[in-house]
């Protein structure tokens, strides 16, 4: 009887203990394959529902030239908000996005377009009360005659001023080339359908079959029809095929590293390994780490960094403390610091992993892409014809999104 007890019970706290780690891993951040973002992280955290990052640009440090010689001076953060005009849930989320930029960054100007000079609303926030200057900027703002920085200026008690950047002169000759455009667009964009047919059909005769896959891969990573991380693949496998060497593409070397790291990893054994280690710190520790929300990408690289420096020190606790168990539940193995990459081989990959992810610039990856680019078109092309088809090529690209309004970044690739 006593024996079926005594079985009962260590059943019982062998259960309790593997729920104890279930819980430590689940409130853990998981761990996967990273999504390759060349969007960098920013000071200012908003939420999805109010706003997305797209792009990140950071100039680097720039010298001019002083009274006391020549100086470095710090570049300044200058954020640009998409605006959806006369759309009140828009400019809602554009003046939250606002307050969250003024509230963290030293900044304390908005610029604005269709505005000229000072613009600030400032000054009329003493004529009237709370409630009564956030019913009529609503009431403006659902009529589309304020937007949402002005919203913020009269609802809000930031220090900041409104800004016009326009020239009107400027601005009424735009309106007119925009009208022109409108009403042209329809028979501009079906001509430029034409053109882009005729140029598809000739890439077929005209360029040389490893010329025509390569533009054909771009085409598709352009579209979004390739996923980024294959797009780079094939980018380091058609350079290889031609013994282009990239180690001066540092950035783009990084990447091919990390994802050799990646193919390594076992992803499912590392989960496994985290959890065991979490489970293995002391109350103290676990206190530390679960306080880090590990669901942003910046402090899910301070909870991963957490969680490497307490098993990287003299010893990991060998049971679970604290949790009100008794010195029956089964014991952690005592880890040393010198054991512990043996210990938890995978965990420390992923570790690495993560270091090798951080370190690359994607302003940097980008630009360094595009010189990838030009220089595989300069090798395979090979005919005058070939070079005069990519450059239409880009001519029809560059056209139709200044028909369109969009604005286009892409270097001129193919003038080669």
């Amino acid at each position: 009887m006593n024996s079926k007890r005594l079985t009962i019970k260590s059943i019982s706290i062998i259960l309790i203990a593997a729920f104890v780690c279930q819980d430590f891993a689940h409130a853990a951040p998981e761990i996967g394959q990273l999504a390759l973002s060349l969007t960098p992280v920013v000071r200012v955290s908003l939420p999805p529902s109010v706003a997305t990052i797209h792009e990140v640009w950071r100039a680097e440090r720039i010298r001019h030239q002083s009274v006391g010689g020549l100086q470095q001076v710090k570049p300044k953060m200058l954020y640009l908000l998409q605006d959806a005009h006369t759309n009140e849930s828009a400019q809602l989320n554009i003046a939250k996005s606002i307050e969250s930029i003024l509230r963290t960054e030293k900044i304390r100007t908005v610029f604005l377009e269709a505005g000229t000079g000072d613009d600030s609303l400032t000054d009329l926030r003493s004529l009237a009360s709370l409630a009564k200057r956030k019913q009529v900027a609503k009431s403006s703002l659902t009529r589309g005659t304020i937007q949402g920085p002005d919203y913020l200026d009269l609802t809000s008690d930031l220090e900041f001023k409104l800004w016009g950047v326009e020239d009107k002169a400027l601005y009424f000759k735009g309106l007119e080339l925009y009208k022109f455009l409108k009403d042209r667009r329809e028979h501009l964009n079906s001509y430029l359908d034409t053109v882009r047919r005729a140029i598809r059909t000739l890439k077929r005769e005209i360029l040389n079959p490893n010329l025509f896959q390569f533009d054909q891969q771009r085409e598709r990573y352009l579209s979004n029809d390739l996923p980024l991380t294959e797009y780079f693949g094939s980018l380091a496998s058609r350079a290889k095929n031609l013994d282009l060497p990239l180690d001066h593409f540092k950035n783009f070397s990084k990447l091919q590293k990390l994802k050799d790291q990646e193919s390594k990893i076992d992803f499912i054994k590392a989960s496994e390994e985290q959890a065991q280690v979490v489970a293995s710190l002391n109350l103290e520790d676990r206190k530390v780490i679960f306080k880090i929300d590990a669901g942003k990408h910046e402090t899910q690289k301070a909870f991963f960094a957490s969680l490497e420096e307490k098993l990287t020190r003299n010893v990991i606790p060998s049971e679970v403390e604290g949790s009100g168990f008794t010195g029956k539940i089964p014991r952690l193995p005592l880890v040393a610091r010198n054991d512990s990459h043996t210990t938890y081989p995978e965990l420390f990959k992923y570790f690495d992993y993560l270091k090798e992810a951080d370190s690359l610039d994607a302003r940097v990856l980008l630009n360094e892409t595009e010189e990838i680019e030009t220089v595989l078109y300069r090798r395979l092309v090979r005919t005058d014809d070939e070079r005069k088809l990519l450059s239409a090529s880009d001519s029809e690209t560059i056209l139709r999104k200044l028909f369109n309004q969009l604005e286009s970044n892409q270097k001129h690739l193919h003038q080669v």
